[in-house]
């Protein structure tokens, strides 16, 4: 009988910011942040997991141990000290109002080091855990995996009402190869609907369908009025549902009928940016009651180059995963690993619904080309 596989934990630490007595340097004494509406839209969703893969043929362990390691836990405390708010936790104290992103002078990350057998493509023994109580949530924690023979991961866990893809992406670009730095200011969002008492409100409240609806999550750093600058961190992203009858695409134009739709969601963008938003959250609550349409939301973007900001001078990563869809029903995107344009999907089902998926999919593609040669 084969050995059964096994993650073996060799080390936690806490990492902290770097202290630095620079002009320029970040301010590392106590900050708190509050948040947008756009970040409560986000407050009870699960973390943002991924996975960046390291496959290498010649890999030695010892060596890793040894010297890359090191080098890995130094940088991550220089570069969050640019990040001092993912040292913090995701607070909602009883005298408050609302939720907090706050951090308090010598607030760290944890940082599990481990070992395993593993077959080096199992995910989830190889994600770390956010610590949460009643009274905090961790915002980021980070793990390093190393394989004997393959090579080694690097997992993160990140709470989604601190960051967007975006805001994930600047972090892990400045830890392998620092570009702009990020900018926290909140005040340059505004709110005239008051969307964040709504979802302030929304929050502390806790089969066969006709219609299915895909969400498409938009960056609006450059579409809010003062726009953004693209290293603003924190959530800025809002949803915008795609619509289509199950019956149209069950059909032999079902493809055709999917596109159409989401092309008129990305025309109407301009005009139609934060509409509806007043019952962003509100919405979510229903759809998660029985026979309610058929809700498939969209994470990540081609447009992150999440394979080009994890390069610490190694390489680029040999695969990244988003591991967190199989508890959200989600699909994923990324740009294609090879970088000749092409797009990664991810999908979870149970086994038999992929198995079927599959050999649909695969059907499906075939014929659609066919018909549009």
């Amino acid at each position: 009988m084969a050995k059964p596989s096994s993650v073996k934990v060799v080390e936690v630490c806490s990492v902290a910011p770097k202290p630095s007595s620079g002009p320029d340097s970040a301010h590392l004494e106590d900050l708190s942040l509050p948040l947008t509406f756009f970040d409560l839209h986000w407050l009870r969703f699960p973390p943002s997991q991924s996975l960046f893969f390291y496959e290498m043929s010649s890999f030695n362990a010892s060596h890793f141990f040894d010297s890359i390691l090191p080098k890995l836990k130094t940088s991550l405390s220089a570069t969050l000290q640019h990040f001092v708010p993912l040292a913090g936790n995701l607070t909602w104290p009883l005298d408050s109002p609302e939720p907090l992103l706050s951090y308090l002078k010598g607030n760290t990350i944890m940082l599990t080091i481990a070992e395993s057998d593993a077959d080096f493509h199992q995910y989830h023994s190889l994600v770390p855990q956010l610590a949460m109580s009643h009274e905090k949530a961790a915002v980021l924690a980070l793990q390093i995996t190393v394989f004997s023979k393959d090579g080694f991961l690097i997992g993160s866990a990140m709470h989604h009402a601190a960051s967007d893809g975006l805001s994930a992406l600047l972090f892990f670009k400045i830890w392998g190869v620092p570009p702009p730095l990020p900018s926290y200011d909140r005040k340059v969002i505004n709110d005239p609907a008051g969307l964040h008492e709504i979802y302030s409100n929304d929050w502390a409240e806790e089969t066969k369908t006709e219609r299915v609806f895909f969400i498409i999550h938009v960056d609006c750093r450059s579409r809010l009025d003062p726009p953004l600058p693209p290293t603003y961190f924190g959530n800025c992203i809002a949803g915008h549902l795609a619509v289509a009858e199950t019956n149209d695409l069950l059909g032999e134009d079902g493809m055709f009928v999917a596109l159409k739709a989401i092309r008129d969601v990305i025309k109407s963008l301009d005009k139609t940016l934060l509409e509806g938003a007043e019952t962003w959250v509100s919405r979510m609550f229903n759809t998660l009651q029985p026979n309610a349409d058929r809700i498939i939301p969209a994470a990540g973007s081609p447009r992150f180059e999440f394979y080009d900001a994890a390069d610490f001078g190694w390489g680029r990563p040999t695969k990244h995963e988003l591991v967190s869809i199989d508890k959200t029903g989600t699909m994923s995107f990324q740009e294609s690993k090879n970088g000749d344009g092409g797009v990664e999907v991810g999908l979870v089902l149970k086994k038999h619904y992929m198995e079927a998926f599959a050999s649909l999919f695969a059907k499906g593609l075939e014929e659609n080309l066919t018909r549009m040669q």
